[in-house]
């Protein structure tokens, strides 16, 4: 951003000369917490697109640096593309059924992709796209991700709250391994399986969908 138009006292444009580039659709959020002054700040996010004729993307290739603590993909629940203004979510098959019933025509139908599958495990996995994208599109993941080492005390923390009270169970169970208290080993397990469970009833309590008892379709 080069420069701030004001008028009255109030913004009356921003212009932006040079956009940069490696991200989709920033958000400007502009605050004045003094009185005297507004401060305007982008809200980017990382690109993650498909790329014209490109039909693997590999879990590894994902660029994690806006989300600290991440250190990698194991496994991908959803993909969503957004094409011509709409937000639409792909079907995902295993790679046997997306190999022997999808992808026939080797490279030969691009167009918007409507279909994925997955091809290996955990962080060296990958994701085939069908039909073969015609163009650059946006796309979203729904992702599992394991969280980086906690290396110092100023390491980021990617695990949540209340979760991270479960962690030192699991950090007693592998300490009592190592010793080879197998007793006192499967005691910190089973209570590191407890707490973990126990958060998670207490995180996805009951809702109600919509209080008026009707289903909004289109909504």
């Amino acid at each position: 951003m080069d420069r701030c138009a004001a008028k009255s006292g109030t913004i009356a444009a921003v212009n932006i000369d040079y956009g940069g580039a490696g991200y989709w659709q920033p958000t400007a959020e502009i605050t004045d917490s003094t009185g005297t002054g507004a401060t305007i700040t982008l809200q980017m996010s990382a690109i993650h697109q498909l790329n014209q004729g490109q039909e693997v993307y590999k879990f590894s290739d994902v660029d994690l640096s806006m989300f600290p603590g991440v250190e990698s993909i194991y496994m991908v629940r959803g993909v969503s593309i957004l094409y011509s203004a709409f937000r639409y979510s792909l079907a995902c098959y295993s790679f046997s059924v997306y190999q022997a019933r999808i992808r026939q025509w080797a490279q030969q139908w691009r167009y918007v992709p409507g279909v994925c599958g997955q091809f290996g495990q955990g962080v060296d996995g990958s994701l085939y796209m069908y039909p073969i994208p015609s163009q650059a599109y946006q796309m979203e993941w729904d992702c599992n991700v394991l969280p980086s080492p906690l290396i110092t005390n100023l390491s980021e923390e990617a695990i949540p709250d209340p979760w991270t009270e479960a962690v030192p169970y699991f950090a007693a169970h592998l300490s009592m391994l190592e010793l080879q208290n197998y007793n006192a080993s499967k005691m910190y397990l089973d209570l590191f399986d407890k707490m973990v469970q126990r958060y998670s009833d207490y995180a996805r309590v009951g809702r109600v969908t919509n209080p008026y008892g009707r289903y909004a379709g289109g909504m």
